[in-house]
């Protein structure tokens, strides 16, 4: 696997491996005029989606947005959401994820490798338990997964902790 770091946006990052790119930003910050920004609710219209920009001919990397909320088990995590009294599900535009860590992991390996999308765009629902969890438990099981090397994994770690940014 080898990482190519995007000039002009320190939160993007393109992660390669069996020939297929996976581009993953968080709170998509980016300044990149190639990347291009999805929302769908369900994979079958981010697959839509993605094949509409290509069709269109558009070469650069197409992100689904994913709004994450991360509990240590599936059961805290669906407790956790109902607990935020978010605006119901038909009511939102982006897809959303709520569960465990690995599970997320599992995601964002699958959407690249089904050509859903050529990565995500996580925003976090909850930041401070969702950042904490993602830094301590999705970010590893990506390096376990081989889906990320470390020097990835260490990058994605320095933004998302803002005490390590600091040094």
């Amino acid at each position: 696997m080898s990482i190519t770091r995007n000039q002009g946006s320190l939160d993007h990052h393109c992660v390669s491996g069996s020939n297929r790119r996976v581009v993953v930003t968080v709170n998509g910050a980016t300044d990149n005029s190639s990347v291009r920004r999805i929302r769908a609710v369900d994979l079958q219209m981010a697959t839509a989606a993605y094949n509409e920009v290509r069709c269109n001919g558009d070469s650069g990397s197409v992100l689904l947005d994913v709004e994450i909320l991360l509990a240590p088990t599936a059961r805290d995590a669906r407790i956790a959401y109902r607990d935020l009294a978010l605006a119901p599900r038909d009511a939102r535009s982006n897809f959303l994820y709520v569960g465990t860590p690995s599970g997320l992991a599992g995601l964002v390996s699958d959407i690249g490798a089904a050509r859903v999308a050529d990565g995500v765009t996580l925003i976090p629902l909850d930041d401070p338990a969702t950042v904490k969890l993602l830094v301590s438990a999705a970010i590893p099981h990506l390096v376990r997964a081989d889906t990320i090397d470390g020097r990835t994994a260490e990058s994605l770690t320095d933004e998302l902790t803002p005490a390590r940014r600091q040094h």
